[in-house]
């Protein structure tokens, strides 16, 4: 495929990271930023031939096949985590037809020897921005740490969408409030009035950027309430929702505790796919917490009529164990009346933006410092405090 043209009235650009058809948030996002850059920039798309090796993919797959109508155009879907050679091509094709700037959107430490490759190719000129989603694994360990550090430490600039993120990145760079850099970068970070500092070469000390998590658009327009559980299958009655991948941080375990010292007939709606736990687990968690459980019927696949009534004798979890496409999500958020999110830890949480959006309330943790900055459109925000126990969090 033959490089684009470079239009010498806009700047050139090249945005590496997962774009639809890839599924989950961060592809929403870059497919979104990707739109935006093309307004204003020569845009070069590219993305991944494989995302991740199968071992550390516990989920089914990572396409969605309903957003492939919506790929970028002319995007590149190259590079391939278990193939070097991928990295090395992309890094020296950039390097004979340098960008004025390549984006690296960041979220796992997987991709930081293919980026850093893909880097050290780049000509001095060439500014190198990190687009993070997530600054620290979710899953940490040391050696991941410093391969994260690695990657940070050759950027220009470093885009962050949490409060948590920015103090973790300037902390990992020797930029806190006891080091020198630390005032400056964080002026720098937030700069006041309409012009922006331009970004330094990413031999230089990195700029930290701080803004918005753009808000998903659930797949299209949100339908009322009542046409949302017609929808679903789901009954006229109190409905919590536990969205997204179900990883242990997220904290299903303890939501599920704390349902069972609820007192009043709400149903929790888990939906998502399980990872590193089993789905068993956590049916086995609910059974012995005496929770009455029920399995959700996919609405591409019921047969009749959908769930019966809430009980009144005890507290009910639907689980709904599987990816929920694109296309189905605006019927989740509508359909229930509190988002539910008990986080051991986080940064940013695609869920808990698109509930203070699109939902009257959303619950939580462990603290505001990890909730994204987003426009809101919900009546109030509950966030439960670190350390905050099943009980605490059923109040």
């Amino acid at each position: 495929m033959a490089d684009p043209p470079h239009d010498p009235h806009h700047p050139r650009i090249a945005l590496i990271g997962p774009v639809f058809p890839y599924r989950a948030g961060i592809a929403y996002c870059t497919t979104a930023l990707a739109s935006e850059l093309a307004k204003h920039a020569d845009i070069e798309v590219i993305s991944f031939s494989r995302q991740y090796p199968k071992l550390l993919y516990p989920g089914g797959t990572d396409i969605d096949e309903t957003l492939r109508s919506r790929t970028p155009a002319a995007a590149r879907f190259e590079l391939d985590i278990l193939n070097p050679l991928t990295w090395i091509r992309t890094g020296l094709r950039l390097r004979r037809n340098p960008p004025d700037a390549v984006v690296f959107v960041w979220w796992v430490w997987v991709w930081a020897l293919p980026y850093l490759t893909i880097i050290r190719l780049l000509r001095g000129s060439t500014r190198v921005i990190l687009q993070g989603h997530n600054v620290s694994d979710k899953e940490p360990a040391g050696w991941k740490s410093w391969l994260t550090n690695a990657v940070l430490r050759r950027t220009s600039a470093v885009i962050v969408h949490a409060r948590s993120d920015e103090e973790e990145v300037a902390k990992r760079l020797g930029m806190g409030p006891d080091s020198g850099a630390g005032s400056e970068t964080r002026s720098s970070a937030r700069p006041r009035g309409p012009k922006r500092p331009p970004l330094q070469s990413h031999r230089d000390v990195p700029q930290i950027v701080s803004t918005f998590l753009p808000v998903h658009e659930l797949g299209g327009a949100v339908p009322a309430r009542s046409e949302a559980r017609r929808r679903l299958g789901l009954p006229d009655a109190p409905l919590a929702l536990f969205f997204g991948h179900v990883r242990p941080f997220k904290g299903l375990d303890i939501a599920l505790r704390a349902w069972g010292l609820l007192t009043t007939p709400v149903t929790l709606l888990v939906a998502g796919e399980a990872w590193w736990k089993s789905a068993e687990e956590y049916r086995r968690l609910g059974r012995e917490l005496g929770l009455a459980l029920e399995e959700f019927v996919a609405p591409t696949d019921r047969r009749g009529a959908g769930l019966p009534a809430a009980g009144a004798t005890a507290p009910r979890v639907v689980f709904d164990f599987r990816f929920i496409p694109d296309s189905e999500i605006a019927d989740y958020f509508a359909a229930c009346d509190v988002v539910v999110a008990p986080y051991r830890s986080e940064a940013e949480s695609g869920r808990t933006s698109w509930a203070r959006s699109w939902r009257p309330f959303c619950v939580s943790a462990p603290s505001s410092r990890s909730v994204p900055s987003v426009p809101s459109r919900s009546r109030s925000v509950a966030r439960s405090r670190p350390g905050r126990t099943p009980a605490r969090s059923a109040t």
